[in-house]
């Protein structure tokens, strides 16, 4: 169905790349979720550069993400009281939970922020800004087996443990397979799940192919949604 190539696949590994992000990824401290927070800066930083006008590489894929007016797409741009009046028990607590990780994200994304280097340095990081980019990495993110580890500097693996039976929204399709890289790629994270694909249609990297791949399951007609899988385990 498509093929999508490393160059425009983004991982913990562009924050180490990117002139404007390269010195305060590297500064991050060196705990189980380094590779994360890397990423996490990186998608902060180029929401924050196209909020201003910049129109860099990532700029097209930012732009058809969820703007920042829209808080009804994901809970964790929900208003506290939004929180308390939709959910409740356990349901509640998770989302909660995901709250607190992002203000310790965003307090660990604060001490280095300062060493970003050009125009989107100059924004105050606000709590907002680091809850789209968890919400966005939460809803949207791959785990791909690269046939080189890009992410070797970030070793670490993120040890936190999810509940069981979370809501949608409370984890990341990353986080059904633990291995492999953490990635957003474009277009093959705008499909919708469907129980009726199998193995065949889930999103792998192809070394040969030096790209990220998805196949169909079935015949796909002129004008019709494509579906892909995001992960036999999640089939009925």
């Amino acid at each position: 169905v498509v093929a999508i190539p490393r160059g425009v696949i983004l991982t913990a590994a562009e924050a180490r790349r990117c002139k404007a992000c390269c010195r305060a990824a590297e500064a991050l401290p060196d705990t189980p979720d380094r590779s994360y927070r890397a990423l996490l800066l990186k998608l902060t930083y180029e929401l924050a550069a196209f909020e201003r006008g910049a129109r860099g590489e990532w700029g097209p894929y930012v732009a058809m993400l969820p703007s920042d007016g829209d808080d009804a797409w994901h809970p964790l741009m929900w208003s506290d009281g939004e929180q308390r009046e939709l959910l409740a028990g356990a349901t509640l607590a998770q989302l909660r939970a995901r709250v607190e990780r992002c203000d310790r994200d965003t307090e660990a994304l604060a001490e280095v922020w300062p060493l970003i280097t050009v125009d989107a340095g100059e924004v105050s990081l606000s709590v907002r800004a680091v809850r789209r980019a968890a919400a966005l990495l939460l809803s949207r993110s791959f785990r791909l087996e690269f046939e080189h580890d890009f992410e070797h500097d970030f070793e670490h693996e993120d040890e936190e443990e999810e509940e069981e039976h979370l809501p949608w929204w409370a984890f990341s399709w990353a986080d059904v397979d633990e291995s492999g890289t953490q990635a957003l790629v474009p277009w093959a994270d705008s499909l919708n799940h469907s129980c009726d694909a199998d193995a065949s249609a889930v999103l792998r990297w192809d070394a040969r192919a030096g790209a990220a791949t998805l196949s169909a399951f079935r015949e796909f007609a002129k004008g019709d949604s494509v579906f892909d899988s995001y992960g036999i385990s999640l089939c009925a």
